[in-house]
């Protein structure tokens, strides 16, 4: 029993340091959105985890920002916008040393960045930006 509440304990521990869903303001330097304007309708979005953040949150959190941005913006859809040299997808990278041993993930910094275009027109590919969010929260409920 007493060896369950320490792992227990553990991991609440490491859940509360993965990289909450917040603006990156790189002072804190514990992750977080950031988004660069292209034009009207397109961005530039990136979501920086920490090494307690897994792959699929630090994707997960770069939708949501997607999401929000468009809403924020006036319009219902979004996709990813991709060029000939760019495809259109969410590119994830990893920062730091895959041997350290303290670390859930090996201490790898997750990273995934994207080019969206918002839009009002339903298009292939395209996420409505409001039905994510929903879902999202109803995610959200379900696991609490």
């Amino acid at each position: 029993m007493k060896k369950l509440i320490i792992a227990s304990s553990l991991s609440l521990l490491l859940t509360a340091c993965a990289t909450p869903y917040q603006a990156n303001n790189f002072a804190n330097m514990s992750g977080g959105y950031s988004e660069h304007k292209l034009n009207d309708n397109l961005y530039e979005v990136i979501f920086v985890g920490n090494g307690y953040t897994s792959k699929i949150d630090v994707e997960e959190m770069l939708l949501c920002r997607c999401a929000e941005l468009t809403q924020k913006n006036g319009y219902k859809y979004f996709y990813f916008f991709g060029t000939k040299d760019v495809p259109a997808t969410i590119s994830m990278a990893n920062i730091g040393k895959k041997e350290a041993k303290n670390q859930p993930s090996g201490y790898y910094a997750y990273i995934a960045k994207g080019v969206i275009q918002m839009t009002n027109k339903k298009m292939e590919g395209a996420i409505e930006a409001e039905s994510y969010l929903k879902n999202l929260e109803k995610a959200k409920t379900f696991f609490q």
